[in-house]
């Protein structure tokens, strides 16, 4: 019950507790999608799209995309 109870009232800890190289714009992003408030959270899947977009200005997303290791939790070659 208890862990029940924290999911509906205790906070996300930080994507930054386990990957201190996230950029604190993409842990800030995380936090507010992961709010408990709907209020809190991005009204819209575009407004999380127009965010995420600086994060992959440059990017080669396919080859992000092929690198992925089913069953795995990382990204393959990437650290």
């Amino acid at each position: 019950f208890a862990v029940m109870a924290a999911h509906q009232s205790k906070p996300v800890p930080p994507v930054t507790d386990r990957r201190a190289d996230v950029p604190p714009e993409l842990a800030a992003l995380l936090a507010r999608m992961l709010a408990k408030r709907p209020d809190d959270r991005p009204a819209t899947p575009g407004e999380v799209a127009a965010e995420l977009r600086a994060f992959a200005a440059g990017a080669d997303l396919p080859a992000l995309a092929a690198a992925v290791v089913p069953g795995e939790k990382t990204v393959a070659g990437v650290s």
